[in-house]
């Protein structure tokens, strides 16, 4: 993952990994998370690091991120855009401020 502070913001970028300490150690009081979204809801990897949107909300919850926005949804778990926002309604279920990335999005802050 990547932290870049710009301008008193901080944005965190997390993409191919299962929530991890690193992932807390980034994402802790940032102002934007963007983090993969892999794995459908409930589903877990032992053999390679991927999230699923309940880990992500909570790793966001536990570092006080001010938005979250959920990327890289597996092909395999995700076909259409309706299971993406299933994820996401699962996901604001533990931390409210989460958004689903989507093509030609701009965040402004």
């Amino acid at each position: 993952g990547y932290r870049f502070e710009i301008d008193d913001r901080i944005v965190t970028y997390c993409s191919d990994t299962a929530v991890c300490a690193n992932d807390k150690i980034l994402a802790k009081n940032t102002d934007i998370l963007i983090h993969e979204c892999t794995l459908g809801p409930d589903l877990t990897m032992k053999d390679w690091g991927h999230s699923n949107p309940e880990d992500v909300a909570q790793l966001a919850k536990e570092a006080r991120v001010r938005e979250v926005y959920l990327t890289h949804f597996g092909a395999d778990h995700y076909q259409n855009k309706k299971s993406r926002q299933d994820a996401l309604a699962v996901a604001r279920k533990i931390y409210s401020p989460i958004k689903m990335a989507e093509d030609d999005l701009i965040v402004k802050f």
